[in-house]
């Protein structure tokens, strides 16, 4: 039998492999909003919640889905298959946040889905296996959900953060990163990305800012982030 092909079996960033994941991502988010907007344009409000509602369900699956391959017997390790990553949670909130007008849901989504998710679209430094692995399209259907469901909450839905929303987030965001740094601790796990030993592809990291720098730097690039963001939606606003 002839040997699995090396870009079957593993995942390298900036590849071919990754172009065209990306850019399958990129395009189906691209229609997502496409049709939103136009059923909106055309006064067609009902049809655009269906087409949510179904966007939602397969939300809910791809997440459920995931949640459930972390913890089979062959996956688990409490020191990463645990659905308390910020991919995990905001996952969670999307199908929340489309269906419902739950403020702190639209807010959640936006910031994390936007400033941080969308990151492991360009950079998938946690990402190491190929389309052999069922992880692989596990990976991109999550983050297509996150990304996706964020993006169509500002382009379709509109949504623009205030201020209060922006400090909202913020806090959130810092009590999480707390509760992460105290389970890190406990399990040796890299959970947020700001343990003590970030091992496997994020090994590099302790040479730009070893534990603990590494997580203050984390924080204040995240708060940069999510102000960034904040303020791009302001200044569009102004300038239109």
């Amino acid at each position: 039998m002839d040997p699995i092909p090396s870009w079957l079996e593993s995942f390298e960033p900036f590849s071919w492999v990754h172009a065209i994941a990306f850019l399958a991502v990129a395009s189906s988010i691209a229609g997502a909003c496409f049709l939103g907007r136009r059923f909106l344009v055309r006064s067609n409000a009902e049809v655009e919640l269906r087409f949510v509602r179904a966007w939602s369900g397969f939300a809910i699956a791809v997440n459920l889905w995931a949640v459930i391959y972390w913890q089979l017997p062959a996956q688990f390790d409490p020191r990463v298959s645990l659905p308390v990553q910020p991919c995990d949670l905001a996952g969670l909130v999307a199908p929340v946040a489309l269906l419902s007008a739950w403020r702190w849901s639209h807010s959640m989504l936006f910031f994390w889905g936007i400033a941080l998710s969308s990151i492991g679209l360009v950079l998938p430094a946690t990402l190491q296996e190929g389309p052999a692995h069922v992880n692989f399209y596990l990976y991109w259907l999550v983050h297509l959900v996150i990304v996706g469901s964020a993006l169509y909450l500002a382009i379709v839905r509109r949504y623009r953060p205030t201020v209060r929303d922006l400090g909202a987030m913020l806090a959130l965001t810092l009590i999480y990163g707390i509760l992460m740094a105290f389970l890190n601790e406990a399990l040796d796990a890299n959970y947020a990305f700001i343990g003590r030993n970030p091992g496997g592809a994020l090994a590099d990291l302790d040479s730009v800012a070893p534990w603990p720098d590494r997580a203050y730097v984390a924080g204040a690039i995240v708060a940069c982030l999510f102000s960034a963001l904040w303020f791009a939606t302001r200044a569009r606003k102004v300038v239109a």
